[in-house]
């Protein structure tokens, strides 16, 4: 969209909300005139400032059977192949979805460790 495009819409823009408010004020229904819609200049960009995101190193368990493979993590759109048994640096929210994967795994283990152990219980008093 050109300047003169945006210059346009504003312009356009302007007189609408001049005539709402002139209509509004002639039904009392507000006792002031409404701001008109600012655009903003079409030659400026808002200029984000880059923070540096912060980084930690962690080493992923590695054995020969289950966790041999490379860990794949997906995070909004961003992807990482991190490889096991050697000390990597990742962002400090990568390392931090890693560490509740652990713990949600730990519990389902212990969930299903205490489940086994119930229904064992179970099934022996009923024998």
């Amino acid at each position: 969209m050109t300047k003169e495009e945006l210059q346009a819409m504003y312009d356009e823009l302007k007189v609408k909300n001049e005539e709402m408010a002139r209509q509004l004020e002639e039904k009392g229904e507000i006792k002031k005139a409404v701001e008109p819609l600012q655009l903003p200049d079409a030659n400026i960009t808002p200029m984000i400032p880059y923070v540096e995101k912060e980084t930690v190193m962690i080493k992923l368990f590695r054995d020969d059977y289950r966790y041999k493979r490379p860990l794949y993590v997906s995070i909004n759109g961003r992807n990482w192949l991190i490889p096991r048994g050697v000390e990597v640096e990742l962002p400090k929210y990568v390392a931090d979805f890693i560490d509740n994967l652990a713990k949600e795994e730990a519990e389902i283990q212990e969930r299903i460790i205490r489940e086994e152990q119930e229904y064992r219980d179970l099934t022996a008093k009923q024998v």
